[in-house]
Parts: structure tokens; C-alpha cells; sequence
């Protein structure tokens, strides 16, 4: 996925009047396939690898085989998911208007009930699955992909309905690029963050701690071992969590450098479009694809199976609310400053959405230190006072997005006065002149 571009310009006959190549939209089609066969053959991978874990004596009962054909499936649907930027870009090209609209924006609400039922059901099924590991490869990755992606959908049309689309390929492709391009920026910077800072650290370390060098080899020994039986010891690692320094470099990571690249990452769609005409509408859309697209390739990047997957499955759902909601308050005040040439506004709406998103990162940190530090609770998962926290905070973004959908959706039909004003006006004088 390219730039993010604008809909063609067209004449009075409504055809396309730019005749020359769109390089945003050839770029679009050349990205989207390579997008395209780097999630398929991702996909033939871990299908291909599933079957080998599969047909091993005794692998079932891991749920190995379940963990790579679910990552065969997300990766699968998230290279279908490249193609409506293609195709729209395809038509574009051949000078063909675009159709208008967003599938989910466009449901009613029997079906958002009946998607809302489906995946109550999907979280159910996710339960009974826990408790029989030898379906897991079974059923498992379609309980993933529905039950990480419903979401999605849900908070999608929660803050889209009823809004004006003014561009669907822009849409389409501001989406795409939100969950190939961007992602993939995001990753590069904070692994650059992260050797940087183990590097210094290290060397800090060596200086303050005698036995640092022997901690590290033990903690290496840990990892190789945690490799084999793809479990992490809980002893060592709770004894870890003890340490202030540890506790203190998790948080700086989660709660202080993932939300501030990952917030000025994420709506990299909406800046690009800088220059184009843009309605606040407009940026509040981009802006939620923009955080749908990223929240997906997330949430099926952290896939699970047995124990825990429904409680992994409803904190997903919740993250997805924060980057949903977050993108689209960025996208909505930027194209909003832009026009009040009052930069304030998107400047508070970056920092609020960081602070934000680091309450966020910091309670799920603390509740995993608490959790291993307190072995003998380990079984019953996070702490209650954390998870009602997460829960408000999750309660509080679906609010947030559904409230700001009902006061844009008022904004565009007062915006939309005049123009059904006049051609109310347009209609009586056409039904006088007939009736003289």
C-alpha cells in the first residue's frame, strides 16, 4: 500500500477528465500485490509448518499445530484485505469512477446485533475449546480471526454510520497502508530504540552490578530452555520482576516509548494527505481506519489457543477501542487545526492520546508483574482491580467514539442545509413552471 490518494476529478459528464497516469494509484496496485504474496506466502508457511507439527506424534496436545494454522488463516485474510485498494486502484487507472460507500459502514443495525450475537458465540466457543486442546487446530483459527476481527468491524460502523464517504479508494487505501506500511515503520523504529537502549544499559550495568555478565548468561540459559518447551519458567521470571530496574524499563517501554511512536505512526495516512481538501468528517474517517487497520494486524499477530484466549480476545477487543478512538481524534483535530489555522487543538489531542494510550500499556504492565511476582494467583490471571480498570478505560473509548460519531453526523446535516434548501427551492420552481 502507497500514499494515500485523493478521488479522481471528473467532469460535468461525471467521467474522469485526467487522462494521464495516477502514479498513487500504479503505486497502490504495485505495493498491493507485493502485500498480497508477502501475506500469502506467509500464509503457506505457517499452513505448511502446521501440518509438519501436526502429523508429529504427540504435537496436537501442544496446540502447536492450532497456534500456525491460526497464523496461516489471519495471514490469509489480512492479504484479501489488500485487494479493495487494488482493485479501486485498477478502476482509477482505467479511468473509471469509483463506487462509493464502505461495507461496514453501510450495515444496519439487525446485522451489527447479529454480528454482536456471533461473537458472543465465538467467545463461548473459545471457552468449551480450552477445555478439549485435541480440537484446537480445528477450530481455533476461525474463532481467531472472528474473534479478533469482529471488533474491528463493530467499533468501525459504531463510528462511521451515517457519516458522508467523500473518497472510497482513499478510504480503502488509507486503510491498507494502515496495516502494511505503518506497522512495519513502527516496528523498525522501536527495535532500533530497543538495541539502543539494551546497549547502553548493558554497559551501565556492567559498571554498577559485579555479577551482571553471569545474570546475563543465566538469562540466557533461560531463554534457550523457554525455547525448547515453549514455556516460560514462572520461578525465574517472577524472580526478575523483583527487581525495580526491570519493572522501571518495562514501563518506560510500554507506556512511555511504544505510545508515543505508535501514536505518531499510526495516523501517517491522514498526514500524508496534508495537502488534499479534507472535511474534519473526513479526518475522523481516516483516522479510524487508520487505527482499525493497525489494530488488526496487531491483534491477529497475537494470536493464542486454550487457557486464556477468551480473557487475550476481550483485552484485544478493548485495545482496539484505544487505537481506534485515538487515530480518529488525531485525524479529526489535524484536518480541523488545518482549516482554524489553530494548531492547539491537535497538539492536545496528540498528547492526551499518548497519555492515553500509556495508562493503558502502564496498568497491563503492572498487572503482569503482579501476576508473576504472586505465583500462587498465576492460575486465576491478571488481578481484578486491573482488569476493571481496563474495562472502564475500554467502556470509556467505545463512549467516546459513538459521541463524537453522533456530533459529526449532526455537523454534516446542518453543513447540508443549504445544499437541500436549494434544491427544495429547485424543485417548487420546476413544479410551478409546470403547473403555469
Amino acid at each position: 500500500m502507497i500514499k494515500p490518494l485523493d478521488s479522481p476529478s471528473q467532469s460535468n459528464t461525471g467521467a474522469p477528465s485526467n487522462r494521464q497516469l495516477h502514479w498513487p494509484s500504479a503505486l497502490t496496485v504495485l505495493g498491493g500485490i507485493l502485500a498480497f504474496w508477502v501475506f500469502l506466502i506467509g500464509s503457506g508457511f505457517f499452513l505448511f509448518s502446521g501440518l509438519a507439527s501436526f502429523l508429529t506424534p504427540g504435537a496436537v496436545e501442544t496446540s502447536e499445530a492450532g497456534m500456525l494454522f491460526s497464523y496461516a488463516a489471519a495471514s490469509f485474510v489480512l492479504g484479501l484485505l489488500v485487494f479493495p485498494a487494488v482493485i479501486l486502484a485498477v478502476r482509477r487507472l482505467n479511468n473509471r469512477a469509483p463506487t462509493n460507500g464502505i461495507l461496514a459502514a453501510r450495515l444496519t443495525r439487525r446485522q451489527i446485533v447479529w454480528l454482536l450475537v456471533v461473537y458472543l458465540m465465538v467467545l463461548m466457543g473459545g471457552i468449551l475449546l480450552s477445555n478439549t486442546p485435541r480440537l484446537d487446530w480445528l477450530f481455533m483459527p476461525l474463532l481467531n480471526v472472528l474473534g479478533l476481527s469482529l471488533p474491528v468491524i463493530f467499533l468501525f460502523w459504531l463510528g462511521a454510520k451515517n457519516l458522508p464517504v467523500s473518497s472510497t479508494q482513499r478510504n480503502w487505501t488509507v486503510f491498507g497502508f494502515s496495516f502494511t506500511i505503518s506497522p512495519l515503520i513502527i516496528v523498525v523504529i522501536e527495535l532500533l530504540v530497543i538495541f539502543t537502549g539494551i546497549i547502553l544499559v548493558s554497559v551501565l550495568l556492567v559498571f554498577i552490578v559485579p555479577d551482571f555478565p553471569s545474570r546475563i548468561e543465566e538469562f540466557a540459559r533461560m531463554m534457550e530452555t523457554a525455547q525448547d518447551t515453549m514455556q516460560l519458567p514462572q520461578e525465574e521470571v517472577a524472580s526478575l520482576l523483583q527487581s525495580p530496574l526491570v519493572i522501571g524499563l518495562l514501563l518506560f517501554f510500554a507506556a512511555g516509548l511504544v505510545p508515543l511512536v505508535e501514536e505518531s505512526i499510526k495516523p501517517l495516512g491522514v498526514w500524508l494527505l496534508a495537502g488534499r481538501k479534507l472535511t474534519p468528517q473526513d479526518g475522523w474517517l481516516l483516522g479510524l481506519l487508520s487505527g482499525a487497520g493497525f489494530a488488526l494486524i496487531e491483534n491477529l499477530g497475537n494470536l493464542a489457543i486454550g487457557q486464556g484466549w477468551t480473557a487475550l480476545a476481550l483485552a484485544r477487543g478493548g485495545a482496539t477501542a484505544l487505537h481506534m478512538f485515538n487515530s480518529a481524534i488525531i485525524g479529526y483535530t489535524f484536518v480541523l487545526s488545518r482549516q482554524q489555522k489553530r494548531w492547539w487543538k491537535v497538539i492536545l489531542a496528540f498528547l492526551g492520546t499518548i497519555a492515553l494510550h500509556a495508562v493503558w500499556n502502564g496498568i497491563a504492565v503492572m498487572a503482569m508483574v503482579s501476576t508473576f511476582q504472586d505465583l500462587s494467583a498465576a492460575e486465576m490471571g491478571w488481578p481484578i482491580g486491573y482488569l476493571i480498570l481496563l474495562g472502564l478505560a475500554t467502556t470509556g473509548t467505545i463512549w467516546g467514539i459513538h459521541r463524537v460519531n453522533k456530533k459529526l453526523v449532526a455537523e454534516a446535516q446542518i453543513e447540508n442545509l443549504p445544499e437541500v434548501a436549494a434544491e427544495a427551492v429547485t424543485l417548487i420552481e420546476s413544479e410551478k413552471q409546470i403547473n403555469d
